[in-house]
């Protein structure tokens, strides 16, 4: 009876470690973290103060309140785990504590992200030496409180997060339903249907630059390039039919919100996750979950589209990429193709399901077509004099005046600014002291942002900021690629975190989604390091 006990309690501690992924002895610390990546993925989302009008600082708080939370519950448990305590019995039978940090432990928990996340603290520390204004350049509020405040958070972030830890089975479901209530609320606001009064107050002017739970447009949109992304890589992977059921919804809507952000970051981004999903259903002999999110995003696309132009209620003005809505004499047969595509490949996989295909030669095949494509469409946009191919100040909402003329500044440091940078979140003082009349003249505002984060670190953080993020974006991508065979749920953080670097090319960084990248990379390298090791101590 005694033996029974003991094999159903070893047992009951084995489930516990499978279901959290962390070492006997460690579930407490898989709760916290639990609780924290359901506080960011439902209290931070859906969360307002005061309307649009402190959107702002209002997530800011909530981001920076749910980490300090978090680290302070968490630091404790990392510090021991890194420090490697235990108990070793001595000849004379007594216990002694051995403290312990040598070169197996740092083999077994250092990963080259973690130096990358280092460094990239170390340039915000440097950039906000070389700042003018200190105090401005701590919180950052001359931009989008993207300061060194900010950096000391993500890093606590990526410490508390990082250090080995697996995700729950319910948090992306859950994650995928508060996500679903945000693309409802975006699209009834295009629609003019204001339910919850968001925008009563706000200029008529500028009601269209708002929308959802997230304040401006293009913040919108990178919620929408992160988490369709996100859905779509478990939608491929998933097996439980209610959770496909789930994300099936999410990615149908999440197509029909795009319409709704009216921004072209979403189509940046959506369609580099889309590119990046058949690369992923082709590796893992995948192709039918693919279609199966084809038709049900070109389905949502379509359906908004036909909504937004037959139906007689008011909606906004579609503008840019989003012009494309208004075709749907192109979009209808597109959702046929894709259904086609899908039949088809259904019946050539049954005829062929004993025969063994190269996978590489698919991938290859896959890549060299999606170049050839993509060189012809470049060709002919030049040839055709596209606007997106037209480089001018007017390019992309004046982002190609801002560009331009923020690398004639930053051409102009000296070079310890070349290096360091100007100052955390100095743009809008650089602007004004270089360009005010001519700024207002040409586009009628005042720039506090770059509209491209890789610019925006070079000019405000040097070189060593944006090589130091560059070198973690590339660390972090990295292991997920070495891992995901282990753990196929990487691709999907793998496929988001790509999805928002695209989009990051056009769009700028805030307090309001940028946490979720740094979220993103901690949780990858959490998994990456606990895989890590395991393979060390088998």
């Amino acid at each position: 009876m005694a033996k029974t006990k003991a094999v159903k309690r070893k047992t009951r501690q084995y489930n516990r470690k499978a279901e959290t992924g962390l070492p006997e002895g460690q579930t407490l610390t898989g709760m916290v973290t639990s609780l924290f990546l359901c506080y960011m993925f439902v209290v931070y989302p859906l969360y307002m103060h005061n309307k649009y009008f402190d959107i702002t600082i209002t997530k800011y708080r909530l981001f920076m309140f749910g980490v300090l939370c978090f680290a302070c519950l968490m630091v404790p448990a990392v510090c021991f785990q890194l420090s490697d305590v235990g108990y070793k019995k001595k000849k004379t039978g007594r216990s002694e504590k051995k403290f312990c940090l040598g070169k197996e432990n740092l083999r077994k928990w250092l990963m080259p992200a973690d130096v990358f996340m280092c460094l990239f603290l170390a340039a915000g520390f440097f950039a906000w030496l070389m700042a003018d204004h200190k105090r401005e350049a701590f919180t950052g509020e001359m931009g989008r409180r993207c300061g060194l405040q900010f950096i000391l958070l993500v890093f606590l972030l990526y410490l508390c997060l990082s250090y080995g830890c697996r995700l729950h089975s319910y948090l992306f479901p859950v994650f995928s339903a508060v996500s679903v209530l945000t693309y409802i609320l975006g699209i009834l606001q295009h629609m003019k249907l204001d339910v919850f009064r968001l925008l009563e107050d706000v200029a008529v002017r500028q009601k269209n630059s708002f929308i959802s739970t997230f304040g401006n447009i293009n913040t919108f949109a990178s919620f929408i390039c992160i988490t369709l992304a996100l859905f779509c890589g478990c939608y491929l992977l998933e097996q439980v039919l209610w959770k496909k059921i789930l994300y099936g919804c999410s990615i149908f809507l999440g197509f029909a919100a795009v319409i709704a952000a009216n921004s072209d970051i979403a189509y940046a981004g959506c369609g580099a996750a889309v590119l990046g999903l058949l690369f992923i259903a082709l590796y893992q002999d995948r192709l039918t979950a693919f279609f199966q999110i084809a038709v049900l995003g070109s389905a949502g696309y379509t359906a908004m589209a036909c909504l937004n132009r037959y139906s007689h209620i008011e909606t906004r003005k579609l503008t840019g990429f989003n012009r494309l809505a208004l075709h749907t004499e192109i979009l209808l047969p597109l959702v046929g193709v894709f259904l086609i595509c899908f039949v088809a490949w259904n019946l050539i996989s049954k005829k062929e399901k004993q025969k063994k295909t190269d996978v590489r030669k698919k991938i290859v095949f896959t890549a060299c077509a999606v170049f050839v494509v993509m060189l012809t469409v470049f060709v002919y946009g030049v040839r055709n004099h596209w606007d997106i191919f037209t480089f001018n100040d007017q390019w992309g909402t004046y982002r190609g005046y801002i560009w331009k003329r923020l690398g004639e500044l930053y051409m102009n440091f000296p070079l310890a600014k070349k290096i360091f940078g100007n100052g955390n979140e100095s743009v809008r003082a650089l602007m004004y002291a270089g360009y005010y009349d001519e700024m207002l003249q040409i586009t009628g505002t005042v720039y506090d942002n770059a509209h491209n984060e890789y610019l925006q670190y070079l000019v405000t953080m040097g070189l060593f900021g944006l090589f130091s993020y560059l070198g973690l974006m590339a660390s972090v991508l990295a292991a997920c690629v070495r891992y995901s065979r282990k753990k196929p749920e990487l691709s999907a953080l793998g496929l988001a975190l790509c999805s928002y670097l695209i989009q990051a090319f056009f769009n700028l960084n805030q307090s309001i989604t940028t946490p979720y990248v740094f979220l993103l990379a901690a949780l990858i390298i959490g998994m990456c390091r606990y895989e890590k090791r395991q393979e060390m101590q088998s």
